[in-house]
């Protein structure tokens, strides 16, 4: 659905407009302050309302304006008086639709959007809006994709925690975390046991030299000891029979020497053992780190498979369009980074998706499009079968609709336009 015919009454600067389009591309040319902008203006105020920011719709001295478009399968009247509007839609046959504009926006979708426009937008503004027009939410994959980040990150940290060991480290602890704790408390008590057998020995040994040395002095003496010598003799039958029992003693007592040695060498033995079992440990818990962190990795890769499968089967407006993290891309080049007509055919191919059933897009800056971007619109109109709405500077009064004091002055018609396009002769090459 195109315009078929626009008339404007007083509308801004406009006093009367009448504009029957035949091309696909319709210039609006005229000197600056003259109505150029009204006539573009008024389509998208006829069909989408009244706008915020539209203070003064009446023409200096008028009463009221009306904008009159004919879309063939309707024809939209707005009218403004002094602080009201009103909007009729009457179709074919002459009946006028309820809730008029309720439909018309149903119809128009983006009707405002303007190519050299979404051309001036930050990059995320446009990519924004090309996900929107594809209707893909990347920024629910983007949280998805850093909260698995975020996690494997943490894993990371984790693995990074525990010590490195070798290969002769870990095999040391495999062999050594084996080997059972030694049990100080029940050797230091072995030990304890035999130092006091050990005492008793020797103050038993040491008792016999004393005792013989007695004998000694008592046998210079025996004429005068003999009494005293049975009960030495005794004494040394006492002492004999505590010495045989001491060696007795001493056989079955633990070598000391070899008590002593275990002993000190316990806790170094018991730290080993430990040391061992928490490389085990650790060496257990960095396994399972790392298949917690190659399952979050093959988790990332999945959910970006998913985002790229999810933007292949997206309809993009042209071929080759693309969206990143950041920006918008066209065959992988970012958006900032495209030569003008690049640009152009980027923006125009959105501009043409975002109104696929009422097919007017407007260009406010005209002015600023060389003729080989003039081309190029000419060309994608033709091909899309869209109408392209064109305000340019222009004195000479023999491009388009030339506009002077809100009336149209020349109407150059469909020649003019062919003649204005015709000096593109690249066009003919195809390079449209």
């Amino acid at each position: 659905m195109k315009i078929i015919k626009l008339q404007s009454e007083n509308f801004k600067k406009s006093k009367a407009i009448s504009i029957e389009p035949k091309e696909n591309t319709v210039i609006i040319s005229g000197k600056n302050g003259q109505g150029k902008t009204s006539v573009l203006d008024s389509i998208f105020v006829a069909l989408a309302g009244k706008d915020k920011d539209l203070l003064k719709p009446i023409r200096e001295g008028e009463m009221k304006s009306t904008i009159t478009v004919d879309l063939g399968k309707f024809i939209v009247i707005r009218t403004f008086k002094e602080g009201s509007t009103k909007l009729e839609v009457v179709n074919k046959d002459g009946e006028f639709m309820a809730s008029p504009q309720t439909m018309l926006n149903e119809l128009i979708g983006k009707l405002s959007f303007d190519p050299l426009e979404f051309a001036n937008k930050p990059q995320k503004e446009q990519r924004a809006l090309l996900l929107k027009l594809i209707n893909v939410d990347l920024d629910n994959f983007a949280r998805k994709r850093k909260d698995i980040y975020e996690r494997r990150h943490e894993i990371g940290l984790e693995k990074k925690s525990y010590p490195e060991y070798t290969f002769d480290e870990q095999a040391a602890a495999v062999r050594e975390a084996q080997l059972p704790l030694v049990d100080v408390a029940e050797l230091t008590q072995r030990y304890t046991m035999a130092m006091e057998q050990h005492t008793s020995y020797q103050q038993a040994l040491n008792k016999v030299p004393k005792l013989d040395e007695n004998i000694s002095e008592m046998l210079k003496r025996v004429e005068q000891l003999k009494t005293q010598i049975k009960a030495l003799e005794d004494g040394i039958v006492i002492a004999l029979k505590e010495k045989d029992e001491c060696l007795a003693a001493q056989d079955t007592t633990e070598d000391l020497r070899g008590l002593q040695t275990l002993l000190a060498g316990a806790d170094e033995t018991n730290n080993k053992i430990r040391s061992a079992k928490t490389v085990l440990d650790n060496l257990a818990r960095i396994k399972g780190v790392d298949q917690d962190y190659e399952a979050l990795t093959v988790e990332l890769e999945k959910t970006d498979q998913e985002l790229q499968t999810t933007l292949e089967k997206a309809t993009m407006p042209i071929e080759g369009l693309g969206v990143t993290e950041d920006a918008v891309v066209f065959n992988k080049i970012p958006f900032a980074q495209l030569s003008t007509s690049e640009k152009l055919k980027v923006s125009m191919a959105i501009a043409m998706a975002m109104n696929p059933e009422l097919r007017v897009i407007r260009i406010l800056d005209g002015s600023l499009l060389d003729e080989t971007n003039m081309a190029v619109i000419r060309q994608m109109a033709q091909d899309k079968d869209f109408q392209v709405w064109i305000e340019v500077v222009d004195s000479s009064g023999k491009v388009g609709f030339y506009i002077e004091d809100g009336e149209v002055k020349e109407n150059n018609g469909e020649q003019s336009i062919k003649e204005f396009n015709q000096q593109n002769s690249f066009l003919e090459k195809g390079t449209g």
